[in-house]
């Protein structure tokens, strides 16, 4: 009668090598065990699968029919098992020798050559593949395995990825020269009433904080300016254009950053920062993880 105990690996290979050696001590040498071992992996082989595989004689064994059937099936699975150790140990190696992800241009515009320029000191070997090109297409690479990961400040809510914190911040307000803002110790959602708000457009999370902070009444909140490159955003913000609402590492990125003021926003504080988006389940690389921790560095205050 079968048990209801599973197949292993171990009881497979041990009926295989016992098949072909007709003899348990042999068997038992091939795979490195003792031979009760060897005996007690076929018992329970043959009892996961409720029939005799071996007639015990006093000198030999004898395979049954059943076992002489079960034979192609076991080195079948045996010989997909390797084939599948060794294509995945490639890939390990594969993924060990490559960093491969894509970003957005407010990062690889400034801080990531530098950081990459280190990384390649630290890890010579590797092969590194940045891509930078418009959203939402950044994420597809990643998706359909192109890339190891995505790194952005925004979630990609309707991607199947995950997401993992790279950077902590909240969001802030950012101007230029001359604000009222800038005489402020703190600012609050209500202090920004009345401001010009250059709101980043592909940052949809935001801007669903943004109408529900800054809507009043009915009046549903609109910004001054929608624009989609972050820099350009900045840019506008540092000559006194409005005031652009996002992480405060952003600010430190541009170009711009002495004519910048930050000021986390309070009353409540919302947290958002930079995100790692990966495939689900993926465990990132060697090379990755080394990266990613001198980026976090980087941009750490």
């Amino acid at each position: 009668m079968s048990s209801t105990t599973h197949v292993t690996m171990r009881q497979l290979r041990a009926f295989a090598e016992t098949y072909r050696s007709l003899n348990l001590t042999h068997a038992a040498q091939a795979l490195h065990l003792s031979q009760p071992a060897v005996s007690s992996l076929i018992k329970q082989f043959e009892d996961s699968l409720g029939v005799r595989l071996f007639d015990r004689g006093p000198r030999a064994l004898r395979p049954t029919k059943l076992a002489d059937e079960a034979i192609r099936d076991v080195e079948e699975i045996l010989s997909r098992v390797l084939a599948l150790e060794a294509r995945m140990r490639h890939r390990a190696e594969e993924g060990a020798r490559s960093l491969s992800f894509t970003c957005v241009p407010a990062l690889t515009t400034t801080v990531v050559p530098e950081v990459l320029a280190q990384f390649k000191l630290d890890m010579p070997e590797v092969e590194v593949v940045m891509i930078d090109q418009a959203l939402p297409s950044l994420i597809d690479p990643v998706v359909n395995g192109e890339c190891e990961f995505n790194i952005s400040p925004f979630p990609y809510d309707t991607a199947p990825v995950e997401s993992m914190s790279l950077v902590v911040d909240h969001v802030s307000a950012i101007f230029g020269p001359n604000s009222r803002l800038e005489k402020l110790a703190s600012v609050s959602w209500s202090d920004l009433a009345g401001e010009r708000i250059i709101s980043i457009s592909k940052n949809r999370t935001l801007q669903a904080v943004l109408k529900e902070r800054l809507s009043v009444g009915d009046v549903e909140f609109k910004p001054a300016q929608d624009i989609f490159f972050i820099q350009t955003a900045l840019a506008l913000a540092a000559n006194g254009m409005g005031v652009v609402l996002g992480p405060a590492f952003l600010a430190r990125l541009s170009p711009h950053y002495g004519a910048l003021y930050t000021r986390t926003i309070e009353d409540p504080v919302v947290d958002q920062g930079l995100l790692v988006h990966h495939r689900p389940g993926h465990e990132l690389s060697k090379p990755a993880r080394h990266f990613l921790e001198l980026l976090r560095r980087r941009l750490s205050p």
